[in-house]
């Protein structure tokens, strides 16, 4: 009988240490979850920059014991998630990496004790992918949750990242057709003029909405001697896309260019007048071409 008594002595103290330990753990993960805050980004699809946008969330312990919670970012619906894509196809992506030296995949551990009874966890969402998104505000609704390691969900807050997409529209002048901002061209060089000569240049247009453009002519479609202005310009014709341009005013085209980063090449074709008679020296003349949003 004195084994049997003493078995059961030591069965009884491990039996009443087990709700202790329970009772325990519950009190010393009750925190409360300030709201997720996120900041918003300003996205230029044509900026091709660094973009970083932080999450973050405060921790509060709510009862005299210490607590180890572990905090994770997930969609609102609580699932898992390592990045996000916002918009169509192709979609901006943001990669989600967690900061601290308590971080590890997507999840962030505090240690939370009555000498220190709040903390921050800190999430970065890094952009890893450009694309052409139209322009707009795109909210994506996120959650943050807090659990004891390899328990449920208790504690959630949640909040949206905000993405605002400006409209954008940009105009290159190239000797090609081709990756717009390649083949940058300033001049069109004629050398040595002759009555009928042609040269060919492409107006590169990217954007991500509608356009207008807007050509103009700084002599009203004629090149000037330089040395002297008054004496006989040397008429020229101009041409967009296979339309003529009447650069005695400004013209306005409207263009649809594709989301894409390379838009549309539209060729210029600019062709000389009777050049024969014309008093010797350098001639020129300057077109402009803007776009803007529509």
């Amino acid at each position: 009988m004195a084994n049997l008594a003493a078995n059961l002595a030591i069965s009884l103290a491990v039996s009443a240490l087990v709700p202790l330990v329970l009772a325990g753990t519950a009190q010393a993960c009750a925190v409360t979850l300030s709201d997720l805050r996120i900041s918003p980004v300003a996205y230029d699809p044509f900026a091709f920059a660094t973009v970083r946008a932080t999450a973050d969330v405060t921790a509060r312990l709510d009862d005299p014991d210490g607590c180890d919670p572990v905090l994770s970012l997930t969609k609102d619906d609580l699932s898992p998630i390592d990045h996000l894509s916002i918009g169509g196809a192709p979609a901006v992506l943001f990669d989600i990496r967690p900061v601290g030296a308590f971080a590890a995949g997507q999840d962030v551990t505090l240690h939370l004790t009555p000498d220190h009874p709040a903390d921050t966890a800190h999430w970065e969402l890094v952009l890893s992918r450009d694309a052409v998104l139209a322009p707009g505000s795109y909210t994506t609704p996120l959650a943050v949750s807090a659990r004891l390691d390899g328990q449920a969900a208790r504690v959630i807050s949640r909040g949206a990242f905000l993405l605002n997409v400006p409209s954008r529209a940009q105009v290159n002048i190239a000797g090609a057709s081709g990756h717009f901002g390649q083949g940058t061209l300033s001049t069109l060089d004629f050398g040595q003029m002759s009555s009928g000569e042609q040269r060919r240049a492409f107006v590169q247009v990217r954007a991500n909405t509608p356009v207008l453009a807007v050509v103009s002519s700084r002599n009203g479609g004629v090149m000037r001697n330089e040395t002297l202005p008054s004496a006989e310009p040397v008429a020229y014709t101009a041409n967009l896309d296979g339309k003529a341009l009447n650069l005695t005013q400004v013209n306005l085209r409207a263009l649809d260019p594709p989301p894409s980063v390379d838009g549309l090449s539209l060729p210029l074709d600019v062709t000389l007048g009777a050049v024969e008679g014309k008093m010797a020296g350098h001639y020129s003349d300057v077109i402009t071409i803007d776009v803007s949003p529509r």
